[in-house]
């Protein structure tokens, strides 16, 4: 049963429930279950919506709602994610019917290739506990396996070895990146890519359209995209404008790439591996394009990548005054990752903990733990299932512009 959607003038659609609290909604309905929905809505309070006697529905704090093509959802214990109404399980559209079968089916057999720190601490926990995924096998350059699964030394090896394997996550350093993923979407795999996912625009380019063409799935993933509070800071920036933009991405090398080289070469990215994550929740979250002006890439006299960068950016929409960012590779004790944000209309947002908790007006909005990976594998769960592709290349941009302009200024040599 759907219930009826009221418009008021020069508004969207909204749901009146009997307990006179009106929410907006994204679609022409809602689509009534037998279990209430639990859906988070972005910029509002949540609801629970629980059927009445007669019509409507009640309202309860604490819970949300699903519309449009998106049937409610049985309770799913998850991380308090602010929603657009559309987006449910880390997807746009998820029906009754495929959640059910997401639970019933078999797993999707996934391997992972590049066994490093990010596939060791994220990738391989997140798999195994995550029952839409069963872990076929692993291939590393080190001989570094995962206990009970099977270990190749090359990724050829591995997908001609293992024809059961329907999917697999490239954690390589990104040079190698392309031929890869070119090379799996080939053998029929859907691929999902580690951040940054190619090295140059023009290969990301190519393996978007290669996946395409042989109708596989590929899903560039920018895990700081799926912190809780970067939905919800997106939601409160729409329509409204960005005067100021204060991006400082400051961490240790030595904590989080002990000893890897590949970083300091050309295409390892150096301070924009770290960097990238800002920018890819300021591309997500700025209700307007901003591009990069000036770049000043400090970079140490033994490296071809930086070790710190300063950018400013111009924006597309009219009255930005002061828009920034700030990346350094040399802070120890405590890490910084934080982007404070100035409206024209007064409000001001700052986002910390990499997008996991963010203040409004200094007011705390949310602050929830760091479940990245978890989202991440859910919508990739949801791709896979839909057939569908999802490729943001918006971040990588703004790096290989920072590279294009910026200016080279030579510092103290790196050693580990």
């Amino acid at each position: 049963m759907a219930l009826p959607c009221s418009t008021p003038t020069g508004a969207g659609p909204t749901l009146t429930g009997s307990a006179g609290l009106s929410l907006p909604l994204a679609g022409e309905g809602l689509s009534r279950a037998s279990s209430s929905a639990r859906v988070f809505i972005a910029g509002s309070a949540s609801a629970q919506l629980l059927p009445c006697q007669g019509e409507g529905w009640r309202a309860a704090p604490g819970w949300g709602y699903a519309t449009g093509e998106t049937s409610a959802i049985p309770p799913k214990p998850r991380a308090n994610l602010p929603l657009d109404g559309r987006r449910l399980l880390g997807d746009k559209r998820v029906s009754l019917k495929s959640y059910n079968m997401r639970n019933t089916m078999s797993p999707c057999r996934i391997g992972i290739v590049g066994l490093g720190k990010i596939a060791e601490d994220q990738h391989v926990p997140v798999i195994l506990k995550n029952p839409a995924f069963a872990l076929a096998a692993v291939a590393s350059q080190r001989g570094h396996g995962v206990t009970g699964v099977p270990t190749f030394r090359s990724h050829g090896e591995m997908f001609a070895a293992v024809p059961e394997m329907k999917a697999v996550a490239i954690c390589t350093p990104p040079k190698v990146r392309h031929a890869i993923a070119r090379e799996a979407l080939a053998a029929g795999l859907d691929v999902m890519l580690e951040k940054p996912p190619a090295a140059t625009l023009s290969e990301l380019a190519d393996l978007a359209a290669f996946a395409a063409e042989r109708g596989r799935v590929l899903f560039t993933t920018w895990h700081s995209q799926y912190n809780p509070a970067v939905e919800w800071a997106a939601d409160v920036l729409k329509g409204r404008t960005v005067r100021t933009l204060e991006v400082t991405w400051k961490e240790d090398v030595r904590r989080w790439h002990p000893g890897q080289d590949w970083i300091w070469r050309a295409g390892g990215f150096g301070v924009f591996d770290p960097g990238i994550n800002a920018l890819s929740i300021v591309t997500r979250i700025l209700p307007a394009p901003v591009f990069v002006e000036t770049a000043t890439l400090v970079t140490p006299a033994n490296a071809d990548a930086p070790i710190a960068a300063d950018l400013v950016f111009a924006s597309a929409a009219p009255g930005a005054a002061r828009l920034n960012a700030a990346f350094d590779w040399r802070q120890t004790g405590d890490q910084t990752w934080t982007i404070r944000i100035e409206t024209a209309e007064g409000q001001e947002l700052l986002l910390e903990n990499g997008g996991a908790r963010l203040l409004i007006d200094g007011m705390v909005t949310v602050d929830e733990p760091m479940a990245e990976y978890e989202r991440i594998y859910e919508h990739f769960a949801a791709l896979v299932e839909g057939r569908r592709s999802h490729v943001d290349d918006a971040p990588l941009r703004l790096v290989a512009d920072s590279f294009l302009i910026g200016r080279r200024i030579e510092t103290d040599a790196f050693h580990w």
